[in-house]
């Protein structure tokens, strides 16, 4: 038997064939398209969740950046408090570094409420407690030893142990900042393998 015969006795199957032939491909576009649709959908969830997680890491990094150039001011104008000797040229310093001081503070706590409030958001944060406790200690033993230095000394030349413990603040500012630095890193290393 034949197609021929056979379509002869059965004319439904070639009407069938024909329907099928005709809107087959259309059907399959159709199906294509939904799937297509439904895994984008996932995809684009992925991706707008990825991109939130990616911008909030560059706003903390960046956040973290500006107090360290916000602390590298301040240990700057702490050394020039220190050098200082003649009354006419202090007072313009302390008022640099109070600017600074206030900055620095400025920027830890900027840094503490981005941090405290991204928390949902971050794959990786930072403990801005314990820096804001660090940089605090660092402060504190800055302004006594500027207090010091500015009214104890009479702005008189750093001794051997003024100089020790200047040396031992940016010493322990200098810890602080490559701990930060390790800290960064981490950060950066796993955004980058959850965008991979």
């Amino acid at each position: 038997m034949t197609y021929n015969d056979f379509i002869a006795l059965h004319p439904w199957v070639d009407l069938t064939l024909n329907l099928f032939e005709t809107f087959a491909p259309v059907i399959v576009a159709i199906l294509a398209i939904i799937i297509n649709n439904s895994k984008s959908s996932k995809r684009d969830k992925l991706n707008k969740k990825l991109d939130m997680i990616v911008n909030c890491e560059n706003i903390l990094i960046q956040k973290v950046s500006l107090m360290e150039c916000a602390m590298d001011e301040l240990i700057d104008k702490f050394g020039d408090v220190l050098q200082c000797t003649t009354i006419e040229k202090v007072r313009p310093l302390l008022n640099d570094y109070k600017s600074a001081k206030s900055e620095a503070l400025k920027s830890l706590m900027e840094l503490y409420n981005y941090s405290t409030s991204a928390t949902g958001i971050l794959y990786e944060n930072i403990d801005a407690e314990d820096i804001g406790s660090e940089i605090r200690t660092i402060i504190k033993s800055i302004d006594e030893m500027i207090v010091t230095h500015v009214t104890r000394n009479g702005l008189r030349r750093m001794g051997d142990e003024e100089i020790k413990k200047a040396n031992t603040i940016k010493d322990d500012y200098d810890s602080f900042k490559a701990w930060q630095a390790v800290k960064i890193q981490t950060i950066m290393e796993k955004t980058f393998e959850l965008v991979k």
